[in-house]
């Protein structure tokens, strides 16, 4: 991706937090770190880019396999010593952990007009899925 930025078939790109060494990159944001603590003090929670969900089928058929597969990515994001001491923690694992996040998502699809509510948390997910929580 930097090669096509670079050369320019590609406009922009999104790095996530790394950006590369060259120069000639900058973040649209100009101080993306300070940015980002200053709308956690303000919400309290870390936006959710990407979750790992199961079906309800494999939930229901093996319980275990889903708290295996929880378990292996929790005890992948505590060897990685995740989250820093003094760290917000942006990987939130569990249902408690991810609802605010999801209840603020909804209001902000609401307020974009992509969905025709605001939908709860609770209707998101059913109690099959709340075999991840911690």
């Amino acid at each position: 991706m930097t090669k096509m930025v670079l050369d320019g078939e590609l406009d922009a790109a999104i790095f996530g937090t790394v950006l590369p060494s060259d120069p000639r990159f900058q973040s649209v944001i100009p101080d993306p770190d300070a940015a980002a603590l200053a709308w956690y003090k303000k919400y309290g929670i870390v936006p959710l880019n990407h979750m790992v969900v199961v079906k309800r089928a494999l939930s229901q058929s093996d319980p275990g396999a889903v708290r295996e597969i929880f378990r292996m990515l929790h005890d992948s994001k505590k060897a990685a010593g995740l989250p820093t001491a003094g760290a917000i923690d942006t990987l939130p694992f569990g249902f408690d952990a991810v609802k605010p996040a999801l209840d603020l998502m909804s209001a902000y699809a609401l307020e974009m007009k992509i969905i025709p509510r605001r939908y709860s948390v609770e209707e998101l997910f059913d109690n099959t899925t709340r075999v991840l929580q911690a």
